[in-house]
């Protein structure tokens, strides 16, 4: 019965609070952040009557001159107490009409005293959803959430930082799980003495603050600081550190006195003794690349991070000193990829992984690396969006509530327990690790089982049995002249042809407009979200397209040392496109390197089977290629 008189109370607070959303939004004209800075100046001031055990406002004031001189002078009490105590000094700027109005809304909820754990949670739902993304800064899902903080086994004893803390998701679950084991009063202390929090905006810090209050009567060491500029009090002082930094290139770093300070802010060159940074500064940097080696500096010797990062830092080829820098600063412990639609209920598909990394100590060396990928998260946007925790005691299937991150946690929790019979995930011996990629799919298992197969028998480099076109075309046309454009959409992957061309003028040719190409040439698609699945498409260039201009998402690939049919064979086989899938990177337009398509094994049949394919394949072509011209002929009237 308790908790359902909470329950009660906890949506007439949700439904209290929204009303004054509204109701300020209506008839104050506020946007949707200033209305949240209103309520949340409103609830600090209640908090302050309640603390004070003050009357209720409106009773002993009936009137209305009466009321908003008094609500004044109270209200500068408050500020006074609270920046004395937490250094939050808001002002509230309602107009009269509408502070009355929505103080007698909360004038009768105590959040001093009769503040229930479910209130508190549904008031911190609450503020979240009014608070859930932009500059770069996404809100995590509640199911990652849970996920980071059950990879390692929360500790009372550990100093813990966030130090992108936003409204503090990491912070409380953490302080959930630690619930279980310790009493109020060492909860309360661990909160005073060793949890910590680094917030740059002050809206959101003040947010966190008002949540800790709300929920444990108690601030942690909260700090309204840019983590990027406030590095050195705490080098080398936290033992863990969970964090969903800001990312994406709108957010990127300019200041030249923060690049300096660290490595990742300079440019990096690559020569005979590896990876260095060089004395060139950047003109910028993305922010989530800095905040690793923020990470790195804040943590102790041994301490960890469990990071949420973009699977560019782990994939991309240009990013590779990124990495670099992580391998030589880090152990890494897990990487687990996230699926597409995590960041979907804030508007973004960016793909994701968590990454667990130990910065290096002398006592500790590189350890195998569990690798693992969540597949279904609960939900796939933000329309169907619900929070969801994972199942830690795994008493209910996962599958009610369509997720695998409860599997993936179960099977990390073997790992460390000396078990490797995984279906989500592998181990990858720390011997094999390297810069050149940090990512699930590169490391996956059956990539190198394929790999291992086709090396059983006679193989030999795709750039080492042909060329591939790097010059762009060269024409003397008049730019008045028609010229036929191919774009990877033209290309007809069951029957690898170039079924269709646009007829455009020189001039009016794409900035992609890059090769042209011949017939006998093959080409094939190193670009789009079809590359290394069974719709990549490959072609034979006929007669009908001699000369044309084709797009750079196009390879051109022509002088060839084996049968250019054995090979269109080979474009269209599981083989061929496994590997693409495996060496692309890209989330939004995948895309494979000119290196790394040289570098595609092919495995080489006997002389008498290639003769026999090249044969097949031949002569397939050249009865389509018949059918087409008599299809022509009698389009034309030729019969």
């Amino acid at each position: 019965m308790v908790y359902k008189n909470s329950r009660r109370k906890s949506i007439k607070l949700n439904s209290k609070i929204r009303e004054i959303h509204n109701y300020l939004y209506g008839n104050e004209g506020l946007s949707e952040e200033e209305c949240l800075d209103e309520i949340v100046k409103l609830v600090y001031f209640q908090l302050f009557l309640n603390k004070k055990s003050k009357n209720k406002l409106i009773e002993l004031h009936p009137s209305r001159n009466d009321f908003i001189e008094n609500f004044k002078k109270i209200e500068k009490e408050a500020i006074n107490f609270f920046n004395e105590k937490y250094g939050y000094s808001e002002k509230i700027k309602l107009k009269n009409n509408s502070l009355i109005y929505c103080y007698k809304l909360i004038e009768n909820i105590n959040f001093e005293k009769n503040f229930q754990d479910n209130e508190a949670i549904i008031f911190q739902n609450i503020l979240n959803s009014f608070n859930r993304s932009g500059r770069g800064q996404y809100f995590t899902p509640d199911i990652i959430v849970d996920l980071c903080i059950s990879l390692l086994e929360p500790n009372s004893k550990f100093k813990i930082l966030d130090p992108a803390a936003g409204s503090g998701g990491f912070l409380f679950r953490y302080l959930e799980k630690l619930e279980n084991n310790i009493d109020t009063t060492k909860l309360q202390e661990f909160i005073e003495n060793n949890l910590y929090s680094f917030e740059i905006s002050k809206k959101i810090h003040s947010i966190l603050n008002l949540k800790f209050l709300l929920r444990y009567k108690k601030i942690p060491n909260s700090f309204n600081i840019d983590s990027l500029k406030h590095v050195d009090k705490y080098e080398n002082f936290f033992d863990i550190i969970f964090t969903n930094p800001p990312f994406g290139t709108k957010a990127k770093i300019i200041d030249k006195e923060i690049l300096q300070n660290f490595d990742l802010g300079y440019f990096w060159n690559d020569n005979s003794s590896g990876f260095k940074p060089s004395d060139n500064l950047r003109k910028n940097q993305t922010p989530e690349i800095l905040f690793i080696e923020v990470c790195e500096k804040l943590l102790k010797p041994g301490g960890k991070v469990v990071i949420v990062l973009p699977n560019g830092i782990l994939e991309n080829s240009s990013l590779r000193y990124v990495r670099e820098f992580i391998l030589n600063k880090f152990n890494v412990i897990s990487v687990v990829q996230l699926p597409q639609e995590t960041f979907s209920p804030t508007g973004t598909g960016i793909n994701t992984s968590v990454v667990i990394l130990q910065k290096k100590d002398v006592r500790k060396k590189q350890q195998n690396i569990f690798y693992s990928k969540i597949t279904k998260i609960g939900y796939s946007s933000n329309r169907d969006y619900v929070a969801t925790q994972i199942n830690t005691e795994f008493k209910v299937s996962s599958e009610l509530n369509n997720e695998d991150a409860s599997l993936v946690l179960r099977e990390f929790q073997d790992f460390n327990n000396g078990i490797n019979k995984f279906k989500n995930s592998y181990i990858l011996k720390s011997e094999n690790i390297s810069s050149i990629r940090l990512d699930f799919k590169f490391y996956n298992p059956k990539y190198q089982k394929l790999k291992r197969n086709i090396k059983k028998g006679d193989y030999k480099r795709l750039g080492d049995l042909v060329d591939i076109e790097t010059e762009k075309y060269i024409t003397n046309l008049d730019k008045d002249t028609f010229v036929n454009y191919i774009e990877i959409s033209d290309l007809n992957h069951q029957y690898s042809e170039i079924t269709n061309s646009q007829k455009l003028k020189v001039s009016e040719l794409p900035s992609r407009a890059s090769f042209q190409i011949k017939t006998g040439d093959l080409i094939t698609a190193v670009s789009g979200n079809s590359i290394g699945t069974e719709k990549h498409p490959s072609a034979l260039v006929s007669n009908e397209f001699n000369n044309s201009i084709v797009t750079n998402g196009l390879a051109v690939i022509k002088n060839f040392k084996v049968s250019k049919f054995y090979l269109i064979y080979f474009l269209n086989s599981e083989i061929f496109k496994e590997q693409i899938y495996r060496l692309r990177t890209g989330a939004a337009i995948p895309s494979i390197t000119k290196e790394n398509l040289e570098n595609i094994l092919v495995p080489l049949a006997s002389e008498s089977k290639i003769n026999k394919i090249e044969e097949l394949i031949r002569s397939n072509y050249l009865s389509r290629e018949k059918y087409r011209n008599s299809l022509r002929k009698i389009n034309e009237g030729n019969l």
